[in-house]
């Protein structure tokens, strides 16, 4: 008479305990990597379109505006996008910049950069600007306002 032989793989609850706990550590580890880094947020915001205003601090007079559609991108609350625009001189004295804010509650810029050699921008010229925008750390979606002062040289 033959033994009887069991065919079944033996129930091994210890590695399924550990194979299920691997993959929960690795996903606290992703987590905690994507929340340290700022990847990770549960707040979101939406920019549908920017409006920048330039404004002549001599005469508190709006010289030029520009409206770029943001096609509702987007960004994870508090993080930092940069918005690339043209100011253009449209006095017919130069000019320079000497301020980037945001009239958006809880906007902030951090900085900008004109993509000129000098800060002082001609009559009739235009120079690229890079701005960046700090979001704010709290869900938002709407226009995002930036004014951009300048003093005519």
């Amino acid at each position: 008479m033959e033994p009887i032989r069991n065919n079944h793989p033996p129930n091994n609850r210890r590695t399924l305990l550990r194979i299920a706990v691997s993959v929960i550590a690795v996903i606290a580890v992703v987590v905690a990597v994507l929340a340290a880094t700022g990847q990770f947020s549960s707040r979101t915001v939406n920019v549908m379109a920017v409006n920048v205003a330039v404004m002549d601090n001599n005469t508190s007079q709006q010289i030029y505006s520009a409206h770029i559609p943001w096609n509702f991108r987007t960004y994870y609350g508090g993080s930092t996008i940069t918005i690339r625009t043209v100011i253009e001189d449209t006095l017919s004295v130069p000019i320079n910049v000497t301020e980037v804010s945001s009239a958006t509650p809880g906007f902030s810029v951090p900085g900008y950069v004109l993509s000129s050699t000098t800060s002082v921008i001609g009559p009739g010229k235009g120079v690229d600007m890079a701005i960046g925008v700090r979001l704010p750390d709290r869900n938002f979606a709407g226009v995002l306002d930036i004014t951009v002062y300048v003093n005519q040289v």
